[in-house]
């Protein structure tokens, strides 16, 4: 670590209160910050896709339908961060685009099984995305979004 202040570089260990040995700045709060970026990047805060993508919906949907942005009552665009998960800036850093722009899809089963649970959705159907999906925000926590998607089939209700 390097302190912001003088750019002395430190090591953190247990006696380290801190606070910078050379010039006496208080690192604490980027020490932190550090921290928590580290935490919330590593491999089990960085879901990778399945190989199958997943799509939940409060509707039934036939094999065939495509889904579109706005294709439906979506209760995650405003809801979702109303509920408490968190602050949205509304749009995907990477692809400048707003959340209800977008068609929104799960890596696996679970993380379905999760968002049908939050955006009380009965239906899970595997898709056929239009184009490779995109990490949310560029991380993918929130999900992963393309343009549009195909149903493939029902997997069945969310339980």
């Amino acid at each position: 670590m390097v302190c912001e202040h003088c750019g002395q570089p430190f090591t953190v260990d247990k006696d380290f209160d801190g606070v910078c040995r050379l010039c006496g700045h208080d690192c604490t709060e980027a020490l932190l910050l550090d921290w928590i970026r580290e935490l919330f990047s590593g491999p089990r805060y960085r879901p990778q896709p399945s190989g199958r993508w997943f799509h939940v919906s409060a509707a039934r949907l036939p094999a065939g339908t495509v889904l579109v942005p706005g294709g439906g009552r979506n209760p995650g665009t405003r809801s979702f961060y109303d509920m408490g998960f968190g602050q949205d800036t509304g749009v995907l850093v990477d692809m400048e685009a707003a959340r209800d722009s977008l068609v929104w899809l799960s890596i696996d089963l679970d993380d379905a099984g999760f968002w049908a649970a939050v955006l009380c959705a009965g239906h899970v159907y595997e898709v056929k995305p239009a184009e490779e999906p995109r990490p949310w925000n560029g991380t993918g926590t929130d999900g992963w979004v393309v343009s549009n998607a195909t149903v493939l089939r029902e997997i069945g209700p969310a339980s």
